[in-house]
């Protein structure tokens, strides 16, 4: 998407950077538009993206990830390199790709708070007159402020937020487990998210509502239980931006549990039903 290769370059000029090197999993998508989930579960599957001032960005990934990553990108299919994660190193591709950028003797802005010691080894090796900065400060401010098409994205899941809290304690009904609660919250994101989205509701009730995140358990929901659902979801939105926890519903949703269903107020917590 131009707007991303835009502004990216807008922060080579603002830092003082000849090239950007991407490889976090949340700032991967954001600058591909796609989400790779095994390089979040399978560190050595590194996706990682290039770009400089004169040159087209370019992105790295294992080819087992490879379709997603056609599927899902705005990139230049011209510009997707797969590799073999048993035979190839994709930092050495990388490197070989700076090198052909023209970036021995230049300055190159990596997340440093993520390379590994040993990758950031292999480029002091590979590029010994390169100069490596920090450029944390340059995707944060990258990501401040929200494009329309991203705000257009927000409203649209942000507007049917509360329906889906409210439908889920709605029909939940003491004798049901938090299990049920979770599986409510969660297909109903599914559902108005159209699968963009990851939420991770929390679910604790009676003695559990004190975790403050309590993985949801087959205990059932009694009459006079508290509950605690810490709610924190945030769109994947593959095919436009990644939104990064874009929306935190209230900490602490509290619900006294009756038969008649569960009574729901997001700022407050209430006392036990009689």
């Amino acid at each position: 998407m131009k707007e991303i290769t835009d502004l990216q370059r807008k922060m080579l000029k603002k830092y003082h950077l000849d090239a950007m090197v991407t490889m976090t999993p949340e700032n991967i998508t954001y600058v591909t538009g796609a989400y790779i989930p095994t390089q979040v579960t399978v560190r050595s599957r590194k996706v990682i993206h290039i770009i400089t001032e004169k040159h087209d960005p370019v992105v790295i990934v294992v080819n087992i990830e490879e379709p997603i990553m056609r599927a899902q990108s705005w990139m230049d299919p011209k510009s997707i390199i797969s590799y073999n994660e048993f035979t190839q190193n994709p930092m050495m591709i990388a490197i070989d790709k700076l090198k052909e950028f023209g970036m021995e003797t230049k300055r190159i802005g990596m997340e440093l708070s993520y390379l590994s010691a040993i990758d950031m080894d292999l480029m002091h090796r590979e590029l010994p007159h390169a100069e490596i900065v920090n450029a944390d400060a340059a995707y944060e401010e990258m990501r401040f402020i929200k494009m329309q098409f991203e705000l257009d994205r927000i409203i649209s899941f942000g507007s049917n937020i509360e329906e889906v809290i409210y439908g889920a304690f709605a029909s939940a009904r003491a004798g049901m487990t938090e299990k049920d609660i979770y599986r409510f919250i969660s297909n109903g994101f599914a559902e108005i998210a159209k699968g963009d989205k990851m939420s991770m509701p929390m679910v604790g009730s009676g003695v559990r509502s004190c975790l403050l995140n309590g993985e949801p358990t087959d205990k059932v929901l009694e009459k006079g239980d508290l509950g605690h659902l810490p709610v924190e979801s945030f769109i994947i939105n593959s095919r436009i931006r990644f939104q990064h926890i874009f929306i935190y519903l209230n900490s602490f949703f509290q619900f006294p549990v009756t038969t008649q269903g569960l009574y729901f107020h997001p700022h407050h917590i209430h006392k036990l039903l009689a």
